[in-house]
C-alpha cells in the first residue's frame, strides 16, 4: 500500500470511527434497538392511556413528561440509575399519533415490546 492509499484509509476508518461516536452519544443514551410505528387517535390520548396501563401493571420507575410546545409526550422507565426505554408519542396527522421507542426492547422490568404493544391496545380501543 502507498502512502497515499494508507492515509485515504485511515481517514475513511477515522471518519467511520466519528459517526459511530456521534451516533452513540446522541438521543438518549440508550442502546439498543429502535422501533416506530404509527397508530390511531390524538397523542396525548394514547399516552395518557399507556401510561396509566403500564403504571397499573409496573408502578415503580415510570415516568411521565409532557412537551407542550413540541408537541410530544414521553415515557421512560427506569430502576435505579438504569433507564430500560423511553417512548414518544408526537403528532402524526390529524388522527394519529407517532410512537417511537428506543433502549432495550426485551429487558427490564415492563420490557419495551411490551410497552409498544400496550400503546398499540390504547389505539385499538
Amino acid at each position: 500500500m502507498t502512502l497515499l492509499n494508507t492515509k485515504h484509509v485511515c481517514t475513511l476508518s477515522s471518519l467511520a470511527l466519528a459517526a459511530v461516536v456521534s451516533a452513540c452519544a446522541g438521543g438518549s443514551g440508550l442502546s439498543g434497538a429502535g422501533e416506530n410505528v404509527v397508530v390511531s387517535g390524538p397523542y396525548r390520548g394514547i399516552a395518557d392511556c399507556t401510561f396509566g396501563k403500564i403504571r397499573m401493571a409496573q408502578a415503580a420507575g415510570l415516568k411521565q413528561s409532557v412537551v407542550p410546545n413540541e408537541q410530544k409526550v414521553l415515557l421512560t422507565l427506569e430502576s435505579g440509575s438504569t433507564q430500560h426505554w423511553e417512548m414518544t408519542f408526537t403528532p402524526a396527522g390529524a388522527t394519529a399519533t407517532n410512537v417511537a421507542i428506543s433502549g432495550s426492547l426485551s429487558a427490564g422490568p415492563y420490557p419495551a415490546d411490551k410497552a409498544l404493544q400496550t400503546a398499540r391496545s390504547c389505539a385499538a380501543r
